[in-house]
């Protein structure tokens, strides 16, 4: 009797012990949830010579405007250096037409059907004489024999100290430019300021003329 009792145990402890090993793997494998990304593959394309990457389109500005990259840098005033074209004496020979009026002073003595009265005139500067915008609308070209040209700068401070003008006003996009005074023996004075190639500002009468080179 007690060796069939111990038969019966060692039946049982075998069905418990392959029950424990039938258990164990699927704890350890199948029933244990998986980390991210563990176990996963990607699937990558097979390149040949044939094959093409996509285009990647840059996304456009917030506002939507579509890049230019050919489209005008703008300045403000006091951003960029002074211009490097030629502004001394022989820069100044020959002749310019006035072409519009930028700006009135506060205390002008053209009005503005005097000074647009001006546009198309033509200006001419050589060392033996200059032609000069005077500050008499009445009679408002005068010429200086043999002048003398003094090259100098001027900036947008001691520009409006002088004439109460700001150089936006007289599409000056500039810390400074240069100019030349002109004077003659008589004591007649001007000046011009060089804002651009091939292109002058004279300022007579409180009232400041805009001048391109005339080219033959």
């Amino acid at each position: 009797m007690l060796k069939r009792f111990f038969a019966l145990l060692a039946v049982i402890a075998l069905f418990v012990a392959l029950a424990a090993c039938i258990k164990k793997p699927a704890e350890d494998g199948g029933d244990k949830p998986a980390n991210e990304g563990e176990g996963e593959f990607t699937i990558l394309p097979v390149e040949d010579d044939n094959y093409q990457r996509p285009v990647v389109v840059p996304d456009e500005p917030d506002d939507g405007a579509a890049l230019d990259p050919n489209a005008p840098v703008s300045h403000d005033v006091g951003d960029v250096a002074p211009p490097e074209y030629p502004h001394d004496a022989n820069a100044l020979y020959g002749s310019w037409r006035l072409t519009k009026v930028l700006a009135y002073g506060s205390a002008g003595t053209y009005s503005e059907e005097e000074a647009k009265a001006l546009v198309g005139k033509i200006l001419t500067f050589s060392e033996d004489k200059a032609e000069v915008l005077t500050d008499a609308p009445d009679s408002p070209v005068l010429t200086i024999e043999k002048p003398e040209y003094t090259e100098t700068e001027i900036d947008g401070e001691t520009f409006y100290a002088q004439f109460r003008v700001g150089f936006p006003q007289v599409e000056i996009a500039y810390e400074a430019v240069p100019a030349i005074e002109i004077t003659g023996e008589d004591g007649a004075a001007s000046v011009v300021l060089f804002t651009a190639q091939d292109k002058i500002v004279m300022i007579a009468g409180g009232t400041f003329f805009e001048l391109e080179r005339v080219v033959k």
